[in-house]
């Protein structure tokens, strides 16, 4: 996203999001320290903690002596994402169980530790997105959403339209509407395998004004998520309001009644969060199948929080019915949120389920770092924890006056069920001297045609064929932490002389949190 100034498209986001002088306390937990810039991860396995609920049908295992044996179990079926070892009987669960205090027991994600170190670009999908002559040239943001017609409706912010210069390694810029559309149809040569080569978007540019949703309170509606219905059939967009140049927030919701008719013919209306101004929801949105409820990532003060609301209200803009998670229930209290993960600043991103690895996982990325990281949890509600997962290449850094920024993730061309595909927006800025011209006109600026479209990345798991060692050997502390935790039990409530400091602390010691692995067959 950007403004026109100066004859150029300036990246606002590099200015609006200004890194805060100090952390607090608890932010140094949540974000695990300015050293490494990684999320504290949560305790795995977490100790004296059950898993209530969620039981899998045959999920019962007697007999199972260690929580490595109990991970295998869990990581032997499909539908398993959390599971509870307690008295060497090993509890499979969904992802719907709840946490409780449970002394003696050890519980873990099926997906806590899984670590996402092979990255590999994927030129053929942003070959995808190709330019057309005296059209579409390339956009940002770049969010996908499925329609009722298993088609995906992608969703852009500003976008470049123009024509192509000597073959299409140049353009020049004619105008650039705010926010436009793609629908893009996954052609899939087999089930589960989208035929890449195959895949052409239909693009759709408004051509009478500047933006398809009509700028009712705010001059600039810039696109971010989306989610549709799965019982109204409703679109549901997460947008970016833009005013006075580099201000702005995300509070607001549009709601669109038939959008898989023409965008020109979109029955569009928009409501207003009513959250704190400190607050923006721009970062994901997730229904599951057959659900009433549909969620809505967002962040205060660079901390995910998590909001829900019914379907049917969604659809009404009924947005003062909201609920919103406060670490131990959903509360209408917009103000008591609890921060999730630290969100590194970045001004968007999306919010996907994994089936395969069951757990959710948020990318983050924004143009003050070129670090790629990756948020994953077994529930929407946590524990969460960051990785750094890419480091974007030079090309798209501020060696070259450019950026990176705004990753989104597209299961949907996924062509591995193991692994995630990330998109990401590339930028061109100003030099040194505050030279915009050149952001126009020189080959590595926005003339480039390559600059300001998307990138992609894949990611894959690694495997631990070579760590099963080390594998066992946390297994065997976090088992040691749990007898020492249950002798302290027994002892006088005030005695906690024979207890670890790790243990005290419940258990949270960040050598134990691989200990719920990748697969290795």
């Amino acid at each position: 996203g950007g403004r026109e100034e100066e004859g150029g498209v300036k990246d606002h986001l590099l200015l609006q999001f200004p890194r805060p002088a100090a952390l607090s306390q608890q932010q140094q937990r949540l974000i695990g320290g300015a050293s490494s810039g990684l999320a504290a991860p949560a305790a795995c396995p977490q100790i004296d903690i059950d898993f209530l609920g969620g039981d899998l049908t045959d999920g019962t295992v007697f007999g199972v002596g260690t929580i490595l044996g109990c991970w295998s179990q869990c990581r032997a079926r499909a539908d398993c994402a959390l599971f509870t070892l307690s008295h060497e009987v090993c509890y499979l669960k969904s992802s719907l169980a709840t946490p409780r205090s449970a002394p003696g027991a050890l519980s873990a994600s099926r997906s806590c530790g899984l670590r996402f170190g092979t990255a590999a670009g994927r030129p053929d999908l942003a070959a995808v997105f190709g330019a057309e002559d005296g059209g579409y040239q390339g956009a940002d943001s770049g969010a996908s959403v499925r329609l009722a017609d298993r088609t995906y409706l992608w969703l852009w912010g500003d976008t470049l339209v123009g024509k192509t210069l000597f073959g299409g390694a140049q353009r020049s810029i004619e105008r650039m509407p705010r926010q436009s559309l793609a629908k893009l149809d996954v052609i899939e040569s087999t089930p589960g395998q989208p035929n890449i080569s195959a895949l052409k978007p239909q693009y759709f540019l408004p051509t009478d004004r500047d933006q398809y949703f009509p700028a009712e309170w705010y001059p600039i509606y810039w696109l971010i998520e989306g989610q549709v219905g799965e019982r109204t059939g409703a679109l549901f967009v997460q947008v970016w309001n833009i005013w006075g140049g580099v201000q702005g927030h995300a509070r607001t919701m549009l709601a669109v009644n038939n959008p898989t008719a023409h965008p020109d013919a979109w029955q569009i209306r928009e409501g207003l969060i009513p959250a704190n101004t400190s607050c923006n929801y721009a970062h994901g949105m997730h229904q599951d199948p057959g659900s009433e409820w549909v969620y809505l990532l967002g962040s205060c003060d660079s901390y995910a929080v998590i909001a829900r609301g019914r379907e049917v209200d969604l659809q009404a803009l009924r947005l003062d019915l909201l609920q919103y998670w406060d670490g131990q229930d959903w509360t209408p209290n917009s103000t008591s949120q609890a921060p999730l993960f630290h969100f590194h600043w970045s001004s968007e991103a999306s919010l996907k389920w994994h089936p395969k690895h069951q757990m959710w996982y948020v990318p983050l990325l924004q143009s003050i770092d070129p670090t790629l990281r990756l948020a994953t949890a077994p529930q929407l509600t946590g524990p969460w924890s960051v990785q750094e997962v890419y480091t974007i290449p030079d090309v798209w850094g501020a060696s070259q006056n450019r950026s990176a920024y705004a990753a989104k993730s597209h299961p949907e061309l996924a062509t591995d069920p193991d692994s995630l595909i990330i998109s990401y927006n590339t930028n061109s800025m100003a030099d040194e001297h505050g030279n915009w011209q050149r952001f126009l006109s020189e080959n590595r600026g926005m003339a480039n045609a390559s600059v300001y479209r998307l990138q992609f990345v894949e990611l894959r798991p690694t495997a631990l064929r070579g760590e099963i060692a080390e594998f066992e050997a946390e297994a065997l502390a976090a088992e040691k932490a749990l007898k020492a935790a249950t002798a302290a039990a027994a002892a006088p409530p005030n005695d906690v002389s024979g207890l670890s400091a790790g243990s005290r602390q419940g258990g949270t010691r960040s050598d134990l949190w691989r200990l719920a692995a990748p697969s290795v067959a």
